[in-house]
């Protein structure tokens, strides 16, 4: 019962919250000496250098721009950033802000259901529910699903704004709750269903549709104005003011829907044919609704089962979920609740269903952070109904019963979230947990074998990355732990052997690169340079910014006395990652090398620049470069706008490798005679060389826009385009390089490929 005095309602309130604060901190706050997690916590803090450097104006910028791990939550990346501005990388304290959030979602979600609906003691069953119950512990104790706590955070707040709205609607109000909105779009874009839930809440509690009623089943009057309005104002008033909502949630869904694609997050219908994907919902959503109820053999990852489903599970999950809805539909004549919890369930769930499959997995326990209050909504109500049915029909039953069961319910919850939670204290304790609860779960043995190998316990770990290749033999990243175990016990050849395999299944995959870049490692330890340098390029081929890469070419290419090349890929290591000291001191030493090596050419005296120019030209026809390149520099001398010679002296250190140099020379001759297309075309091709590709694209377009009809100009700036990822772009200058040359290879190919490619992310 309500007290009357309204002090102490206050005090009952500030009270109720402080007990959810506590259960919450005591299952929760164990955290605070956990590690961080293998499984994306590297992608979020671990080995995020723009989050490890805090709150700044370039990692602001990145934040709301990026598609990182295949999403766009600006405002989470800014709360791991906050994290590490205040407490540095000290694991523990990121824990506790998840377990703070989670703490204050519970106390939340007890006030404003209390203020829609006026029953404190369910209103504060359902939040303790929610505060303990086990299928939130990923969600809290999972420092990479700071995503869940900070949406929903905003999700409740948005919740309570409406609540203060419907009291007295107002533009202010109104507003109140599009930034809540707004802002938990920015944190997770799985809050795109609260429009629908607050469209549910007008159902009940709220009764904003009952059109014969002048107040709403919550118990608070709407107003004067509200009383006048016509009924059939009043019952569509909630949902023409939800349209801007919507129209939040159609942007998040678009957004969303291209940076996970463009992530390959999304899995494809060849991967996942749509039979496969329905069968999923059904299932996954008897299955949530199941471990709601009995939370047993809970895991970080549950596999998909794909093909292996059988028929007449699917039909009985479907059956299943077919009879409920029709008894909530049925019950919901006279209980709203029950429709408005089945729905919220059912609704909420819809972006991470699997009807857009988006991960691997066939369910996840971190899902149902929100869906999951709509199963309480009916359980909390519907068994405090049952317990007034019961009581009317049996009075010798005491009272407090419903409480005491209330209780137990929420410390069984609490008791078994304390144990999973505990599981979550080292990543070997967690994924020896999940092979417990699955089967045939190859994603689970290779992250096992992952957190054993950094452990230092290698064998292991390879029976773990073995175990994951048999259930998936495609599976690449695990053949590439193994072949590293190999390798570094020494045995090359089987490593090489392990890398071999993985190369079958590498086209396209995102490893390809490190793949062959080990590859490279394994035969260099072997002393076969010249196998060791052949997959070393094809490394930086795939991956021209990677900077080891680049360094272990050099390093390779020097020891095969190529040093012209050598000193290119060492200093395009230094250009990608200044702070790289071994590539650093192998490129200062290559230079001292090349300074000793390069010939000292007698140049004779002769009678002008034209004759320096003549003889160079007559050397480098003979392909003696360095000779050429001696005379054409004292042409220089005598003349400096001597834009041929420059050329030409530009030309012969490309040659001799010596692009840097090379660059320099195109550039100031094009600075001394803007109109020379030559100039800009050689500069363009340098730049490649050395992998700047936005100036060399710079170059390539002055040069095709002062020759319009240079066909190199033309395909060399479609290949610098492509090369940055900007294919639609790069078509362009193609099609200009066909116009004039309707039979040129090099752009009909490069032409297909960027179709080929546009047309599978389209």
């Amino acid at each position: 019962m309500e007290s009357a005095n309204p002090s102490m309602r206050m005090w009952r309130l500030v009270l109720f919250s402080l007990l959810l604060a506590a259960l919450v901190f005591g299952i929760y706050a164990q955290t605070a000496r956990h590690g961080f997690s293998v499984l994306d916590d590297d992608d979020y803090v671990v080995k995020n250098l723009r989050v490890q450097d805090g709150l700044t104006w370039p990692g602001f910028a990145w934040a709301m721009t990026t598609g990182a791990v295949a999403n766009w939550h600006p405002l989470t990346w800014l709360s791991h950033m906050l994290d590490c501005q205040i407490f540095g990388m000290n694991v523990g304290y990121h824990h506790m802000v998840n377990v703070l959030f989670h703490a204050i979602n519970s106390v939340l979600l007890f006030l404003v259901f209390r203020a829609m609906t006026g029953a404190t003691e369910r209103s504060l069953l359902l939040a303790a529910l929610f505060a303990v119950h086990p299928l939130h512990v990923e969600s809290v104790a999972w420092i990479a699903e700071r995503k869940d706590v900070l949406s929903a955070f905003f999700w409740i707040a948005a919740m309570g704004g409406y609540v203060w709205y419907t009291r007295k609607p107002g533009v202010l109000r109104y507003l109140l709750v599009a930034g809540f909105f707004l802002l938990g779009l920015t944190a997770k874009p799985m809050v795109v269903t609260l429009p629908c839930v607050l469209l549910l809440l007008d159902y009940w509690p709220l009764g904003r549709f009952d059109v014969a009623e002048s107040a709403p089943r919550g118990g608070k009057k709407q107003g004067k104005a509200a009383l006048r309005s016509s009924p059939s104002m009043r019952f569509w008033r909630p949902i023409l003011e939800k349209l801007p909502l919507f129209a939040l949630s159609l942007a998040s869904s678009v957004i969303t829907f291209v940076v996970q694609q463009r992530g390959g997050a999304m899995r494809t219908l060849e991967a996942l044919p749509p039979f496969q994907r329905l069968g999923n919902v059904f299932v996954a959503y008897l299955r949530y609704a199941s471990k709601a109820v009995w939370p047993s053999n809970l895991a970080v990852y549950y596999p998909h089962l794909g093909a292996e489903m059988r028929w007449w599970s699917i039909l009985a999950a479907a059956l299943a979920l077919l009879v409920v809805s029709a008894l909530v539909w049925r019950g919901a004549r006279e209980k709203r609740y029950l429709a408005v919890g089945w729905l919220w369930f059912l609704g909420t769930l819809v972006p991470v269903i699997g009807i857009v499959q988006v991960g691997s997995q066939s369910i996840a326990d971190r899902y149902m952070y929100l869906p999951i209050v709509g199963l309480f909504v009916m359980a909390v109500w519907g068994a405090h109904d049952f317990a007034a049915w019961l009581r009317t029909r049996a009075k010798w039953l005491p009272a407090f019963g419903p409480v005491a069961l209330g209780v137990a319910v929420v410390v069984a919850y609490a008791v078994c979230a304390f144990a999973t939670t505990a599981c979550w204290r080292d990543n070997i304790a967690l994924f020896e947990q999940a092979l417990r609860a699955t089967s045939n779960n190859d994603f689970v043995h290779y992250n096992l074998g992952i957190a054993l190998k950094r452990a230092g316990r290698n064998d292991e770990a390879l029976t773990h990355f073995q175990e994951a290749v048999k259930l998936r033999n495609s599976y690449v990243a695990a053949r590439i732990y193994i072949g590293l175990i190999y390798y570094e016990k020494n045995e090359c050849e089987a490593a090489i052997k392990e890398y071999e395999q993985a190369l079958q299944f590498a086209a396209g995959h995102p490893n390809h690169g490190d793949i062959e870049n080990d590859l490279g490692v394994a035969y260099f330890s072997l002393g076969k340079m010249e196998e060791a340098a052949s997959h070393y390029s094809k490394a930086v081929e795939i991956h021209p910014e990677d900077a080891d890469a680049q360094y272990n070419l050099a390093l390779t290419l020097q020891r095969l006395n190529r040093f012209d090349e050598a000193l290119r890929h060492a200093r395009d290591a230094v250009r990608i990652s200044p702070r790289h000291a071994p590539a650093r001191n192998l490129a200062e030493s290559l230079e001292k090398e090349e300074a000793t090596r390069r010939p000292a050419v007698a140049v004779p005296k002769l009678a002008n620049a034209d004759e320096y120019f003549k003889q160079g030209n007559a050397l480098a026809d003979s392909k003696k470069y360095a000779e050429a390149a001696a005379y054409y520099e004292e042409a220089l001398k005598l003349n400096p706008d001597f834009s041929d010679a420059r050329v030409n002296l530009g030309n012969a250190f490309a040659v001799q490798g010596r692009l840097r140099e090379a660059a320099e020379q195109f550039r100031e001759s094009a600075r001394r005679q803007p109109n020379n297309s030559d100039a800009y075309l050689n500069l363009g091709h340098a730049l490649t060389e050395l992998g700047e590709l936005a100036p060399a694209g710079d170059a390539y377009g002055k040069a095709a826009a002062l020759n319009s009809r240079s066909i190199e100009a033309w395909i060399g700036l479609g290949f610098s385009l492509a090369r940055q990822n900007k294919p639609d772009a790069a078509r362009d200058p193609f099609l200009k390089a066909l116009a004039l040359e309707p039979g040129n290879a090099r752009a009909n190919e490069a032409l297909k490929n960027i179709d080929s490619y546009l047309g599978k992310k389209r």
